[in-house]
């Protein structure tokens, strides 16, 4: 998460601990660095994704107007297509989150990063 106060909320923490997740805040003004679905792995590859299956579909069909039903289709298409186990962990490893190279990410964000180990 990114730390942004309206994220990390009693109620998401609560939920977070009945699934049994733990929640990793990013530092503030990081996300452009470390976000690791920020990063092509996911957000910006689903978003290249939905637009394609849009534009086949629309251009296919000559479509004039959004379709609603369609648009679930699309959406989707698109998580099933990008939202993988593989690319989340690109992610993560992309970002140098996992496995953690704080030289590395010091490096992007010019934030000095401690470890007890």
């Amino acid at each position: 998460m990114d730390g942004r106060g309206s994220h990390v909320t009693n109620e998401t923490i609560e939920q977070a601990k009945e699934f049994a997740l733990d929640m990793i805040t990013l530092p503030f003004h990081t996300s452009h660095a470390l976000h690791p679905l920020d990063i092509m792995a996911c957000f910006k590859l689903f978003k290249i994704v939905f637009q394609r299956e849009r534009n086949t579909t629309m251009f296919s069909k000559y479509y004039v107007e959004l379709d609603k039903i369609a648009s679930i289709g699309w959406v989707d298409r698109a998580l099933d297509q990008t939202f993988t186990r593989k690319n989340i962990m690109s992610g993560f490893k992309g970002t140098r989150i996992w496995p953690l190279n704080p030289r590395a990410m010091e490096e992007k964000t010019s934030l000095s990063i401690y470890t007890q180990w």
